[in-house]
């Protein structure tokens, strides 16, 4: 039994005090009705929040005047934590998420049929009428005869599929492994009308600006998590995945637990089509079996 996650204030580098993280949240700042108060100067009334979603711990600012930091990373929008992971309240207050454990990976429950044209999953049998169900072993039969293993991908007409297992697995489904577009996308939350994405031929001429909210607040996710495996040295192949649920919790905060997935779906697709009309390859965003990332030569955050 893995002990529970806990929200513990380190002083020289060792906890001194902890409160358990549960679904409700850990809520912490200077005020009295916070559930962990901290006097620090630098601490805000109200100034951050901890909670765990699926054995997973959460990190979001509330406003404060002096931030809060993950691994040196202003935190703007709802992030993941781990106990790896040095989170700052302010100048010099330091707290550690700890205890838990990460699931085991779960073995395939079924196989789903994804459209990597559109950036959908979709259930056995709704892929398109030429494709059969896959087969107990992920192996799918075409309307020609033609049978295609799980993970490889086939068109068919002017759309592209590939059987993916139904449980959380990396099936990549665009790019080859480490591939990178000769892109440049800078993001920012503080935009002059609020948070934006600009993407540009690395060298050449052509941009698109995204200012739609959500859309921009995506690559904004997917770039921070690019920038900060590329600071750790994670070779190309690894570099800047993140799981569905973080992108999720990421753009639509704690209220995207109980959306469907199929929003962030349609939100990919989105961002695809716009800078596909901006003359771009929308293929820069690959998505595996719940998975995300921007493969860029370039990325920058604000």
């Amino acid at each position: 039994m893995h002990p529970p996650l806990r929200v513990c204030v380190l002083r020289g580098g060792q906890p001194v005090f902890e409160v358990p993280l549960g679904p409700a949240g850990v809520r912490v700042g200077r005020a009295p009705d916070n559930d962990l108060v901290l006097t620090g100067p630098d601490i805000s009334w109200g100034h951050a929040e901890f909670w765990a979603h699926q054995g997973r711990a959460y990190v979001r600012d509330r406003g404060s005047s002096n931030g809060t930091f993950v691994n040196g990373w202003r935190v703007r929008v709802p992030l993941p934590v781990s106990e790896s992971d040095e989170i700052r309240l302010g100048a010099t207050t330091l707290v550690q998420v700890a205890g838990g454990a990460t699931a085991p990976p779960e073995a395939p429950r079924g196989w789903l049929i994804e459209d990597v044209t559109a950036g959908v999953l979709l259930p056995p049998g709704a892929g398109h009428p030429q494709v059969l169900p896959p087969d107990p072993q992920g192996i799918v039969q075409l309307a020609s005869g033609d049978r295609v293993a799980a993970g490889e991908l086939f068109s068919v007409g002017d759309r592209t599929f590939r059987v993916v297992p139904e449980a959380n697995q990396p099936v990549d489904t665009a790019g080859a492994a480490g591939e990178t577009w000769p892109y440049r996308l800078s993001v920012s939350l503080d935009g002059p009308t609020g948070p934006e994405a600009t993407l540009s031929h690395r060298g050449g001429p052509g941009r698109c600006q995204i200012r739609a909210e959500n859309r921009a607040v995506l690559l904004y996710v997917l770039a921070r998590q690019a920038v900060e495996d590329r600071r750790r040295g994670l070779p190309a192949d690894r570099a800047g995945w993140c799981d569905d649920d973080d992108v999720v919790t990421g753009i639509w905060g704690r209220e995207g637990a109980t959306m469907d997935v199929n929003g962030l779906h349609v939100l990919l697709h989105r961002v695809r089509r716009e800078v596909e009309k901006a003359g771009f390859d929308p293929a820069f965003l690959e998505k595996r079996n719940r998975g995300l990332r921007v493969a860029l030569l370039d990325v920058s955050v604000d």
